[in-house]
């Protein structure tokens, strides 16, 4: 009866060490996908801010350092932009279609921007577009992922 004991003590044993091993694999793995899911998350609503020129709201979604980019943009919208974006039936919308983890704080996710205004150079018209591929650094700032701008958001040209 006592061998008997012993043998279940120690299958028991195992169980519980499995069982451990088990859940902390599962919750690790879990974190991992919510930060993947936050950034993604955080990237499409900075971009569909950016992109429908909601530049205040942008501001509060990425880093200190981006502030000047978004305030260079702010400077260089004209009425005429405005008038465009006022005439438009939809606002501008974003999804994510790629993520790429740098380290455990810096991500590039790549957003697919669609009905948006593409404004361009200083005295070129802007025009509204279908849609178009834009990368987004994000940077984890005090367990909060912000968008990074380090210039004004660039269009990803496709590879031929």
């Amino acid at each position: 009866m006592k061998k008997a004991l012993s043998v279940l003590n120690r299958i028991l044993a195992a169980s519980a060490g499995t069982l451990i091993f088990l859940t902390t694999i599962s919750v690790t793995s879990c974190s991992g996908n919510n930060d993947e899911e936050e950034i993604e998350n955080n990237a499409c609503r900075f971009a569909e801010y950016y992109f429908n020129c909601l530049y205040k709201d942008a501001m509060e979604m990425c880093t200190p350092e981006s502030a000047k980019w978004l305030s260079y943009a702010a400077s260089n919208i004209s009425q005429e932009d405005i008038d465009i974006l006022n005439s438009q039936k939809d606002d501008a919308t974003c999804e994510s279609t790629d993520l790429t983890m740098e380290n455990d704080s810096t991500a590039e996710v790549t957003i697919k921007v669609k009905n948006f205004l593409m404004m361009d150079s200083i005295g070129v018209p802007s025009k509204m577009r279908d849609s178009a591929l834009y990368s987004i650094v994000m940077r984890k700032r005090d367990g909060q992922w912000k968008a990074h701008l380090c210039c004004m958001p660039q269009e990803v040209k496709k590879k031929n």
